[in-house]
């Protein structure tokens, strides 16, 4: 993952801190995890985001970075706020965008309705809402066709805004 990538991920959970006014505070190190409740692994998760904010930019430190990414989705993930497949969907590709991106579609995508006329590999699409499943609703520019899709990383690639007709925005 890309440092944006990584703060992309990551402020899913800000939000959601900032929606609970929790506030960010480290753990006391000397406990063991078991030991705090799930406000305490709440907080310290917020803490790992701010933490990510200072090194995610740092040459040499990707691998330290992916460490505490990990280690504040476990936090998430046993204080009951996600489930690892909610997690492991935070890290594909339509969390990684966001809503407004226009973007390409360059691999394979599953629809969860195939009777509509989905957008299909090679189609350029506007995202118009991400879901916590990790399901994305692309509307192609054109406005021909939309659907919600499961992408997977490198499923889609950034467009740029100039080279799409300003009409079909």
């Amino acid at each position: 993952m890309t440092p944006d990538q990584i703060i992309r991920v990551i402020e899913i959970y800000e939000q959601r801190f900032r929606e609970s006014q929790l506030p960010a505070l480290r753990m006391d190190t000397s406990r063991k995890l078991r030991s705090l409740n799930e406000r305490e692994l709440r907080m310290h998760a917020h803490y790992l985001c701010e933490e990510i904010r200072k090194l995610v930019d740092q040459p040499g430190k990707e691998g330290k970075v992916g460490r505490l990414l990990g280690f504040l989705q476990a936090c998430l993930c046993f204080s009951g706020w996600y489930t690892i497949d909610q997690l492991r969907n935070h890290n594909r590709s339509g969390h990684l965008f966001k809503i407004g991106d226009i973007v390409k579609i360059t691999g394979m995508t599953i629809s969860d309705d195939p009777g509509r006329d989905y957008v299909h590999i090679g189609d350029t699409g506007i995202i118009k809402e991400i879901r916590d499943d990790g399901r994305v609703k692309i509307v192609c520019t054109d406005q021909t066709k939309w659907g919600y899709v499961f992408l997977l990383p490198g499923d889609m690639v950034f467009v740029d805004k100039a080279s799409v007709v300003p009409s079909t925005i």
